[in-house]
């Protein structure tokens, strides 16, 4: 069973929760917005709100928080521009869906493939987005890595990289399946982090992260 809150506080989120609704294999619960509030309370797999009527500044440490409680995020906007869409997924979306019919006819689809750690790209958009995407994400990693060292956290270039995708709020197998190793080296690495950096919680080392 997959759990899933919409945040439906517009006509094309109602469609979405009422498509929900219909699927077995579904559990869907309604909130009317996104607050520090909701963010404290709730438990479940997937949130899914509209980022047309979000400001991304107010939203982002809202996100940050439902990350690190290891919730998939899926934003959903009339926009067709991958660059508009970008800021928002740096900032932790898991996936950005485009209000159309497609969409609500594949909503079952869409929210698996997200529950499984994967990312629904929408194939008109595929090519410039994911061109975009890489590009993003090589800047971001970058400035990431070079945060690490500017705050002398010695951590070696596999270390690095899994600590990047422990801040993206990713899991052990989802990192593992990203860098191409198996889920206990991860472990391992996670484990030197945590020594090299003298704490012993995920959430306290992600917090960290985020902080720097």
């Amino acid at each position: 069973m997959i759990d899933v809150i919409v945040v439906s506080h517009t006509p094309y989120m109602q469609l979405i929760h009422h498509e929900i609704y219909q699927i077995e294999a579904m559990q869907v619960t309604t909130f009317q917005e996104l607050s520090m509030d909701f963010v404290t309370n709730i438990h479940a797999d997937i949130v899914m709100f509209d980022i047309d009527a979000m400001a991304l500044e107010e939203t982002k440490p809202i996100v940050q928080l439902l990350k690190e409680k290891q919730i998939k995020l899926i934003g959903v906007t009339e926009g067709k521009e991958a660059c508009a869409l970008f800021p928002w997924i740096e900032v932790g979306l898991d996936t950005v869906l485009h209000k159309e019919n497609d969409t609500l006819e594949r909503i079952a689809f869409i929210l698996q493939t997200v529950n499984e750690g994967y990312y629904y790209i929408p194939q008109h958009t595929m090519p410039i987005f994911i061109k975009e995407v890489d590009k993003l994400q090589t800047i971001q990693r970058g400035k990431f890595y070079a945060k690490l060292q500017n705050y002398n956290y010695d951590l070696s270039p596999k270390e690095s990289q899994i600590a990047y995708l422990m801040r993206r709020g990713l899991k052990n197998s989802e990192i593992a399946r990203i860098i191409g190793v198996t889920e206990g080296t991860v472990k391992v690495h996670i484990s030197h982090i945590y020594k090299k950096l003298g704490m012993k919680r995920r959430k306290a080392v992600v917090e960290l992260f985020n902080a720097m």
